[in-house]
């Protein structure tokens, strides 16, 4: 059965060790950019590509939000703090949402999201794009549908549609308390002594904060 085409992304060639830009169409790779020895640089190419494949319709009913991503890429994207990390995100997204409306988004699409990201986690891994095995957590796929709900809160604030669907995400991870055991504490006890410019209160600070 030939590959699914899930759209226009970023992949690493081992034999090549180098990062590209293309898609699966009709089961075979086709690379629009090829080359780039780093990923940001290659998420840049991929931006450029969004934009230049996505159109804005006039009508709020025909925008897909492959469009509204595009439209908050090149109008908002240079401005963050971390571009490329909102990209690696949109990267994750387009494929599932590229061609989905405003109208289609329901919290069963965005649960069917999570699962599709966690099957598609563990086929990358199968193929040995990660070294270690893990779970994807469900903190990674909130971050990115937190992603897809800003570019939406863009094109709204932006007049560019007038509706602003809640996109459903999972639950924030509960934070994750860990003292540190005796050992420890006498191991950190001990190098702050060593400290010349911090021994006369650091040691003071560390007995308080373990006592």
């Amino acid at each position: 059965m030939p590959r699914k085409n899930k759209g226009v992304r970023v992949w690493y060639r081992k034999e090549r060790q180098c990062f590209e830009v293309g898609e699966y169409i009709r089961g075979k790779p086709k690379r629009h950019a090829t080359g780039f020895s780093c990923r940001e640089d290659a998420e840049k190419k991929l931006a450029e590509i969004i934009i230049q494949r996505e159109g804005i319709k006039t009508s709020e009913q025909e925008i897909t939000l492959g469009e509204i991503i595009a439209y908050y890429t090149q109008e908002h994207l240079p401005t963050l703090a971390s571009p490329a990390t909102a990209l690696k995100c949109f990267e994750r997204l387009l494929p599932f949402w590229g061609d989905s409306l405003l109208a289609d988004i329901r919290k069963s699409k965005c649960v069917a999201y999570l699962e599709y990201r966690k099957k598609e986690f563990i086929c990358w891994q199968r193929a040995g794009e990660y070294k270690t095995e893990r779970v994807l957590s469900d903190e990674t796929v909130r971050r990115e549908l937190e992603q897809l709900q800003a570019a939406i809160r863009y094109a709204h604030n932006d007049n560019l549609i007038n509706s602003f669907p809640s996109v459903w995400k999972p639950e924030k991870s509960k934070p994750k308390d860990r003292w540190l055991s005796k050992i420890e504490a006498a191991r950190l006890l001990s190098e702050a002594r060593k400290l010349e410019k911090a021994c006369d209160y650091l040691p003071l600070f560390i007995l308080s904060a373990h006592s």
